[in-house]
């Protein structure tokens, strides 16, 4: 008997029309369209940020990107950390522990606003878009390996800014960061991407 209630239930349900699945494509290829293109415009980007994470810790700093492959977050104190990708690696440098991490950048959810040429739907799956008046926002995976986690983009509107991301891990832990005084188009040194990786080399405890 249950199988049959849902079994008509699903029935029942309304089911969109081709006229409103051809409007949902077509607003899906339109967001995509908008955040590639505002990617693919910006050079460089200076703003403050404030991270959360799903566990309740916080963060905050400043965030500049140069593209093509340069980033670089510096934390607040009593944050001890500085992720810096130089185009080929994310640098993890904790200046507390005296360590220096090295991660493929391609691995990372930065290497979509690092990118040289922005292309979601050829280098990642896009999961979901979004458009209000106020707000898009486009969702991403990785076509390698799709349960590692996703990315949410969301970029405001008039003008269009890029305001937040959500990553999400394979455990469905959530990390937020979200931006705040934004200049776009600054002038960004190439020495700010670059890791003094000699201050580490007498400590035991560093590695590369």
């Amino acid at each position: 008997m249950a199988g049959l209630l849902l079994t008509a239930a699903a029935t029942g349900a309304p089911q969109p029309s081709a006229a409103q699945s051809a409007a949902r494509d077509t607003e899906r290829r339109e967001v995509i369209a908008e955040v590639e293109g505002w990617l693919n415009g910006l050079s460089t980007l200076r703003a403050k940020f404030i991270q959360n994470d799903s566990e309740g810790a916080a963060a905050a700093g400043v965030v500049m990107l140069r593209r093509p492959g340069l980033m670089r977050f510096e934390y607040e104190p009593p944050g001890t950390l500085e992720l810096i990708s130089n185009g080929v690696f994310l640098v993890v440098v904790d200046h507390q522990l005296r360590q220096i991490n090295n991660i493929p950048l391609h691995l990372t959810p930065l290497s979509v606003l690092t990118a040289e040429q922005v292309d979601l739907e050829r280098a990642y799956e896009v999961t979901a878009t979004r458009r209000t008046e106020r707000v898009i926002e486009v969702t991403i995976r990785s076509r390698e390996d799709p349960d590692a986690g996703s990315l949410r983009l969301s970029f405001s509107r008039s003008p269009l800014m890029l305001r937040q991301w959500l990553v999400t891990d394979a455990q469905g832990l959530e990390v937020r960061v979200s931006l705040f005084e934004i200049r776009r188009d600054v002038e960004l040194e190439r020495s700010l991407f670059i890791v003094d990786q000699d201050q580490f080399e007498d400590d035991s405890s560093s590695f590369r």
